[in-house]
């Protein structure tokens, strides 16, 4: 069993990919959610505990969002069910926001996501990008 800050991370990787990154299919989706975690993990621990310590409150936020049944968050676009709806409902309303620590996380998942992404799948990077949806 990972650890609760890895799996704070993860979630909010997944959900954050998701919203950024509709370009890419659900396997590349998992992939580079994959990449990002396992860079998280090797990642310096100053950078592992600053970011663990924000996904891991606002996984407690997911939680307790799919735990009310996501009634706190009523009206949102976002579809779904359970935690991984929670999640998605958490970054889709921070996304873009700039909020001390948050901010910092959402660029480290996005900055190691755009590169994995551009690099494995340039062509689903590019029309990422002609879309007009933002890969960094």
């Amino acid at each position: 069993m990972r650890a609760l800050p890895e799996r704070a991370v993860a979630g909010f990787t997944d959900a954050l990919i998701a919203e950024r990154f509709p370009f890419l299919d659900a396997d590349q989706q998992v992939s580079t959610a994959r990449f990002v975690v396992g860079r998280w993990r090797v990642a310096s621990q100053p950078v592992r505990l600053g970011t663990g310590a924000v996904a891991t409150a606002l996984g407690a936020v997911a939680w307790a969002l799919a735990a009310m049944g996501g009634s706190a968050m009523a009206g949102s676009e976002r579809a779904g069910s359970g935690r991984d709806a929670a999640w998605g409902k958490v970054v889709h309303r921070l996304s873009g926001r700039t909020l001390p620590g948050f901010s910092e996380l959402e660029q480290f998942v996005v900055s190691l996501a755009t590169a994995y992404a551009a690099d494995r799948w340039p062509e689903a990077a590019l029309a990422g990008r002609t879309l007009g949806t933002p890969t960094s």
